[in-house]
């Protein structure tokens, strides 16, 4: 499974090569791989709700109670709302969509390449190691050479 996203880069689907009878397994691989965790998925999610719920427009208008937009115009809101919320709790580390070929929410990888930054992420704390254990594996290298 592969294919092309946004600006034409291709990309190969994680579950290549996989049976469908396994795919449920590398599903809960890559949720527990993903550096968010779960619930704070879940609570983005619902702030992002309360926030629409909350919001008036107009000054006095509230959605749900005075506007009943079409589901379309509520996953619009979602959709800027959450990458915006996600943002702002972990600012610099994720943003929104700013380019056309970006994905909704963007990872910014090079902020996450500093050691001092990843140890201070539980959920990245084995990438650290890991990247630890290859740095000091390097210098062994060199200095037998």
């Amino acid at each position: 499974m592969s294919g092309r996203i946004g600006g034409g880069m291709a990309y190969i689907s994680p579950y290549s090569g996989i049976p469908p009878e396994k795919w449920m397994a590398k599903t809960q691989a890559l949720v527990e791989a993903h550096p968010l965790d779960p619930k704070e998925i879940v609570d983005i999610v619902l702030v992002s709700w309360t926030a629409i719920f909350e919001s008036r427009l107009g000054g006095k208008f509230r959605i749900g109670a005075d506007i009943t937009p079409k589901p379309q115009i509520m996953g619009f809101l979602l959709h800027e709302l959450i990458p915006l919320e996600l943002a702002s709790r972990h600012n610099g580390v994720w943003r929104p969509e700013k380019e056309k070929t970006d994905k909704d929410i963007s990872l910014m990888l090079r902020n996450l390449l500093s050691l001092r930054h990843l140890l201070t992420r539980p959920r990245f704390s084995a990438i650290a190691a890991m990247l630890k254990s290859k740095t000091a594996a390097a210098r062994t290298r060199t200095a037998i050479t």
